[in-house]
């Protein structure tokens, strides 16, 4: 099984994915409406799972766990997630 990677920056209506596989390299970048999000992780195999820590990131770890397809997931500050998931150079808002 390849490992990935996914990034997730949450906002109000539309949302930042960002996929990686395990050699770092992008496998995709897409927005999401806030409808279409459930639907994209249920298509995704087990992955290690980065969400922006703000106030709804609680709700979307409950919807991502009722998955069961999680590695792993983290809670990062948007700077943290910047750096971390989605490069160095490339921004999560």
């Amino acid at each position: 099984m390849t490992s990935i990677t996914i990034g997730l920056d949450i906002a109000k209506s539309v949302f930042q994915v960002h996929v990686e596989d395990a050699e770092g390299r992008t496998v995709t970048q897409r927005r999401l409406r806030r409808s279409q999000v459930a639907a994209f992780f249920a298509r995704q195999a087990a992955s290690v799972v980065g969400i922006e820590a703000c106030g709804s990131a609680h709700y979307w770890r409950r919807l991502l766990l009722t998955l069961d397809l999680l590695a792993a997931l983290f809670l990062l500050s948007a700077r943290r997630l910047s750096f971390h998931v989605f490069g160095k150079t490339e921004r999560a808002g």
